[in-house]
């Protein structure tokens, strides 16, 4: 009876949504992965430019980096 029941609840209501459910998942891990590109960012920037006093690479830094990150974040949200 037990048996009957799962493959009823898997037949009818999992296998519909297996899809939208694996794209749900891989936008959530997009978006998860987009948020945690400005930390590391700016972690390099910080070492990089303000630590090895390297401020030629600050503009680049700046306005690549957090330009993907912004466009990114946007695109996916």
């Amino acid at each position: 009876m037990c048996n009957e029941s799962f493959k009823f609840f898997f037949k009818n209501f999992v296998r519909k949504y297996t899809w939208t459910f694996f794209l749900i998942l891989v936008l959530s891990c997009a978006s998860l992965l987009s948020n945690l590109i400005n930390p590391i960012f700016l972690k390099i920037l910080i070492d990089n430019v303000f630590v090895a006093k390297e401020f030629q690479l600050l503009f680049h830094y700046i306005c690549n980096g957090d330009f993907v990150c912004f466009i990114l974040c946007n695109i996916l949200f």
